[in-house]
């Protein structure tokens, strides 16, 4: 990738579900297999199911110049209280290239 390129992080939508669970698999089952539908519908619960959702505390996205995700940080969103405030937060759960 040259300096310059159209690539870009982004927040993560649900239509990106199937290419980032391609990637999971890719990365940690060391799997070109496609997505089964079980694995696409728990990706979905748990990562946009969550009532602290919002598309700035949910996963994020890497999309190469050509619009391929290439990278993305899954993380599950959540309320964090702290010195009486309620805070956006997350929990990372996996970061894949």
């Amino acid at each position: 990738m040259e300096v310059g390129d159209l690539s870009r992080t982004t927040a993560m939508e649900i239509g990106d579900l199937d290419a980032v669970c391609r990637l999971f698999l890719r990365v940690f089952r060391q799997s070109r297999d496609a997505p089964s539908a079980e694995l696409l519908d728990y990706w979905k619960r748990l990562y946009f199911g969550s009532p602290a959702y919002s598309p700035r505390t949910g996963c994020a996205v890497h999309r190469a110049a050509d619009g391929r995700i290439d990278a993305a940080v899954a993380s599950i969103p959540m309320e964090i209280e702290a010195c009486g405030r309620t805070l956006p937060g997350r929990l990372v759960s996996a970061f894949m290239a």
